[in-house]
């Protein structure tokens, strides 16, 4: 199992750094348009996707993850720290579901 972490490290790597580069283009073309009001669009779209938070949520459980196939932390933990991070999920989008029902009233 120690030789299989480096080569699922180098696959996480490789996949973070393609979609860096596809948002990266795609944010180019959206702040290089002439067209007014294109680089808002962008920014509003990252920001109601919630790309900062999904990032992060993805970044700890792959650190999670790596950790416990390391065996460093116990399954216990594991199961707690994922447990932690649905019920932010969860309840981040039970906030939106809410204020888009109160929004339109």
């Amino acid at each position: 199992m120690q030789n299989a972490f480096p080569t699922i490290v180098l696959y996480v790597a490789i996949v973070a750094g393609l979609i860096v580069i596809g948002l990266t283009v795609v944010g180019s073309i959206a702040f290089w348009r002439t067209e007014k009001g294109a680089a808002r669009t962008f920014s509003l779209l990252l920001q109601r996707a919630g790309v900062v938070q999904m990032l992060a949520v993805l970044l700890i459980i792959m650190a999670a993850t790596g950790l416990r196939i390391m065996d460093k932390i116990n399954a216990e933990a594991l199961v707690s720290l994922l447990s932690g991070i649905a019920g932010y999920v969860l309840g981040g989008v039970a906030k939106s579901n809410s204020g888009d029902t109160e929004s339109s009233n």
